[in-house]
């Protein structure tokens, strides 16, 4: 009977009893993943060793975000730092730049101090040892294993989201998450076969992307249904179990986009240390839940002619503690303006460049876009006959801002078809801009019906692909206006 251990507590009695004939066999699912084993940047063919720094660099680029949207990040990692050396000898902020957009910033920095402990205290080469590997930085258990397993081919089974999915609903594992994960680890370390842990760790996680998904599992599919305890009392979808979660407090607070004459717009960078720790922003007040916007000013950067205009609406973003909401204040300065300490002016085509977190870069999108008194009075805006479903189209210097909506339509049109009329629209626009997709500088779209998200997630994905900043494009939920079913704001240079 399988039994995990919790401490001094078994939970032994929580999993049902099986004959010994139903566990799950290791060589069926070997079997499984040598005919569909996923074709992944990072991953090397049956019988070629694997690189340990390709291997570290996907696993930390892959916590907590998508195989699609780490691939572009890989790809220009690797072929800007080839090797583990390279990384350690350059500067975090060229870290920081390269990693901007992909979200959990910590990990950049913990990435860059990672490299240079390698190469300081291992002579380059990565320890084949899990407690040596867990002793650097920013490696935890499941990375660890991951890099021992894949790379070093060591007995140790990585256990992420995936893997708890699948092994959880194996074992039909009643404890909650994450109350379970000491459960689930052991029950996953039972199944390691004598033979080929690398390849074991990642047909688990193949399982769980692709067969054991969340919902609507393929189980006919799966190499282990006739060992699935969940699946033989048609309970898949509600395994794992899991505490419930707990929202966290909205956080308010102000954004100050300060706009120069010749086309830039002041950044500074934050702090060393806590949340988006040495990455570039706009200057801003502290993010407080009980923030006073009657008093956000008195966060603004002082500039001896600076007229503010608060922006109609704000922007939103949610990090993985709590939701935040930002006044966006916009004001112009004359081309003498001089940066006030510790802030720079920086090109607005040189955007791309700068290590701007996505809230950041949510924040310059909405002053961009965002027509005021001030910018009126204070830019050459031309305008275009934009039609009942392009909300603005503003050009700015060598910029291009382009916003559309999707609302009911009269015509019985589907939210995917209008979406597709949008992007069409803003390829035209574009063109007669004299520029295209491969000169995105930001590309966001909202969605408020997550039914449609899939759908959705495909029509932006095939529209950004061509272009050279799919990284930096993103789906979102929860946040286009309640009379909106989708927005979208596109940035170009010209």
């Amino acid at each position: 009977m399988p039994c995990a251990i919790v401490g001094a507590m078994t939970v032994a009695a929580r999993l049902p009893r099986r004959k010994k004939a139903d566990t799950p066999e290791p060589g069926d699912l070997l079997g499984w993943y040598d005919r569909h084993a996923r074709v992944l940047p990072w991953r090397t063919r049956r019988g070629e060793q694997a690189d340990p720094y390709r291997v570290w660099l996907s696993e930390i680029m892959l916590q907590q975000t998508t195989v699609k949207a780490v691939a572009p990040y890989y790809a220009r990692f690797l072929s800007r730092w080839p090797t583990v050396g390279a990384l350690a000898a350059a500067s975090l902020d060229d870290v920081l730049r390269v990693w901007a957009g992909l979200g959990y910033y910590a990990r950049a920095r913990n990435l860059h101090a990672c490299a240079k402990v390698v190469v300081e205290r291992h002579g380059g080469q990565f320890p084949n040892d899990v407690d040596a590997l867990r002793a650097l930085p920013g490696i935890g258990d499941y990375t660890a294993a991951a890099v021992a397993a894949i790379a070093f081919d060591l007995p140790a089974v990585p256990v992420d989201g995936n893997v708890e999915r699948v092994v959880s609903r194996l074992f039909a594992v009643e404890y909650e998450l994450p109350a379970a994960k000491p459960a689930i680890k052991q029950l996953a370390a039972s199944l390691l076969p004598a033979r080929r842990a690398g390849d074991f760790a990642q047909a688990l996680m193949d399982l769980g992307a692709t067969i054991c998904s969340p919902k609507r599992p393929a189980c006919a599919l799966c190499p282990w249904s006739d060992s699935c305890l969940a699946s033989e009392r048609g309970e898949q979808e509600t395994f794992p179990r899991k505490a419930p979660k707990r929202e966290g407090k909205l956080r308010r607070g102000a954004a100050f986009v300060v706009l120069r004459s010749d086309g830039r717009v002041l950044l500074r960078r934050r702090p060393d240390k806590g949340l988006l720790a040495a990455m570039m922003e706009v200057p801003g007040s502290d993010w407080t839940h009980d923030f006073d916007i009657t008093n956000a000013l008195r966060s603004a950067p002082r500039l001896a002619q600076a007229k503010w205009q608060r922006l109609l609406g704000a922007v939103r973003h949610v990090f993985t503690h709590f939701p935040l909401e930002l006044a966006v204040f916009v004001t112009q300065v004359p081309r003498a303006t001089a940066a006030p300490k510790g802030a720079r002016w920086v090109k607005l085509g040189d955007l791309p460049d700068e290590a701007l977190p996505n809230v950041m870069r949510k924040v310059l999108t909405h002053a961009l876009e965002t027509e005021s008194p001030a910018r009126r009075n204070a830019m050459t805006i031309q305008r275009h006959d934009t039609g009942p479903r392009m909300s603005k189209v503003v050009v700015h210097g060598n910029t291009v801002y382009l916003a559309g909506i999707v609302a009911d339509n009269p015509k019985g049109k589907t939210v995917t078809e209008q979406t597709k009329d949008i992007l069409k629209q803003i390829d035209g626009f574009l063109a007669k801009a004299g520029t295209d997709k491969t000169k995105l500088l930001s590309a966001n779209i909202w969605i408020t019906d997550m039914a449609n998200f899939a759908d959705m997630n495909a029509v932006w994905d095939a529209w950004v692909s061509p272009g050279n900043t799919p990284a930096r494009a993103t789906v979102e939920a929860k946040l286009a206006a309640p009379d909106y079913k989708v927005e979208i704001m596109v940035v170009a240079a010209k």
